[in-house]
């Protein structure tokens, strides 16, 4: 569980300054209020259609088809990334928020059905200490 959480929040972190990049390279800081507006929209409906979904499948199903969600989103946005269209930053900066909610709320939501209130207690503070070291390599190589 905390090599899980590692790479969790190892991806939070590298993706964070790539979809800042990409956007203000095409946008500017000018159009960024504009941006925070459709991402509470837009994520307000994702999560949305995500607390439904959950409600539609068991635990184990829902963590796991979200997941591959999220990795197919990925390998997608590296591809569109590449080509010329300019509404591809503002997608991915939308999109990023939810995947950053997606990961973490999901990662969670399988911790707690996988450990009981004993094994939390004395597990988490762990896993979060990971969780720490994993944002510290994550955010590494924009170090340079």
């Amino acid at each position: 569980m905390s090599f899980f959480f590692f790479w969790v929040i190892f991806a939070v972190t590298i993706v964070k300054p790539v979809r800042n990049s990409l956007f203000l390279s095409e946008f500017g800081i000018s159009k960024l209020p504009y941006m925070y507006i459709a991402t509470a929209v837009f994520t307000g409906i994702l999560v949305l259609f995500d607390v439904k979904l959950s409600s539609f499948l068991n635990r184990k199903t829902f963590v796991s088809v979200t997941m591959g969600f999220l990795l197919l989103n990925l390998v997608i946005f590296g591809w569109l990334v590449k080509l010329p269209y300019r509404w591809v930053p503002a997608v991915f900066y939308i999109w990023i928020y939810f995947f950053n909610y997606m990961l973490v709320a999901h990662f969670w939501t399988f911790a707690n059905e996988f450990f009981n209130l004993r094994e939390g207690k004395l597990l988490f503070g762990f896993i979060l200490t990971i969780g720490t070291l994993g944002g510290i390599a994550g955010g590494r190589p924009f170090c340079y």
